[in-house]
């Protein structure tokens, strides 16, 4: 009896030093951001032909939209319509430094994407013959 009492002591000692360390363990490991899309000015550059200048407001507009949908990925209710919201905001502002022919070139690339990506499905599903 005396022996199983102190197996159970040592079982719960351990155990008090291994669930902090596996906690600070999950903490440290590398999380996937959702929505994250880094190459969105690398992209844009090449389909538009973006100045210098342009992909300096791109990439502001970019980094805050990525800052929003951060906060917005904490906050299960109604996450849907904040990400489009602010999706559609910064498709908007992108499209204002845009020239009219880069206006042109982004929204034909819009109008390609698949549907399921419009709409924040992701890529389209194979249909089943």
């Amino acid at each position: 009896m005396k022996a199983l009492k102190i197996i159970l002591a040592s079982l719960v000692f351990a155990t008090g030093f291994a669930i902090p360390a596996l906690n600070a363990q999950a903490d440290s490991a590398p999380k996937k951001q959702a929505h994250a899309r880094p190459d969105r000015v690398k992209q844009l550059t090449e389909q538009l032909s973006l100045t210098a200048d342009q992909q300096a407001k791109v990439k502001a507009i970019v980094d805050d939209e990525q800052a929003k949908l951060k906060a917005i990925a904490k906050d299960d209710e109604k996450r849907v319509d904040k990400v489009k919201a602010v999706r559609q905001e910064s498709t908007k502002q992108i499209r204002a430094t845009l020239t009219p022919e880069q206006q042109a070139k982004f929204d034909q690339s819009a109008k390609k994407r698949p549907e399921g990506a419009k709409k924040g499905k992701g890529k389209k599903e194979k249909s089943e013959d």
